[in-house]
């Protein structure tokens, strides 16, 4: 089964994937962009009688294409925050988010066509 998926996988790739230089041109990428909206609910509890719980929600917007256009450009600030000695909190084998922290969001906002926004919805 494995020999018989290692063959086929790749013909399924060749056929449904665009070869090099068959992506879109300069003008499609710069005209693309992604939006990703997410919902949160923080709770903080002083005791067991004292809840309060707030709904945020959030848009993060990169204003080009991030499949091709942005790609390097991501990888590139993701290098630097890791070079970055003021970055390093740890060592050892650890999560994206424990290695790069808020840095790489910031350098994102700093650097690239980028936005984030968070809002308060509800407030208990």
């Amino acid at each position: 089964a494995q020999f018989a998926a290692a063959m086929v996988l790749p013909a399924l790739k060749n056929a449904l994937l665009p070869k090099p230089g068959q992506g879109p041109d300069r003008a499609t990428m710069e005209a693309g962009y992604l939006t990703l909206h997410s919902y949160a609910t923080m709770v903080n509890r002083q005791g067991d009688n004292n809840v309060t719980m707030k709904k945020l929600k959030g848009k993060f917007h990169f204003g080009k294409d991030i499949a091709y256009l942005y790609t390097a450009a991501l990888l590139v600030e993701t290098g630097m925050v890791l070079l970055d000695d003021s970055a390093r909190r740890t060592s050892g084998v650890v999560t994206p988010a424990v290695a790069l922290g808020n840095n790489l969001t910031k350098r994102i906002l700093e650097r690239m066509e980028v936005t984030l926004d968070i809002d308060l919805v509800e407030d208990k």
